[in-house]
């Protein structure tokens, strides 16, 4: 994530402190939330918020994956978890 940013400008400066620590934690929850179990979730979400108080988290998702992990449950017949659906989107 980080060095793809980072090629979106090229020959510019280095991102602010607060744009690359948005950036870090983004990396952090994209390789992190899906080992996680739902009962994990609130604990890694408050370690996240102690390590980086300042950097807000859009917990947002995207609406187009989320719609499309619902139809796929829906289609084999499995019951959809609102938290999986939140670490997936």
């Amino acid at each position: 994530m980080l060095r793809e940013a980072l090629s979106a400008a090229p020959g510019s400066s280095p991102l602010p402190p607060a744009a690359e620590a948005a950036l870090v934690l983004r990396a952090v929850r994209a390789t992190k939330l899906p080992t996680l179990t739902a009962d994990d979730l609130a604990r890694f979400a408050e370690l996240m918020r102690d390590a980086w108080p300042s950097v807000a988290v859009d917990e947002g998702g995207s609406a187009a994956l989320s719609a499309a992990l619902h139809a796929a449950w829906e289609a084999r017949g499995l019951q959809a978890a609102p938290e999986q659906a939140r670490r997936r989107a």
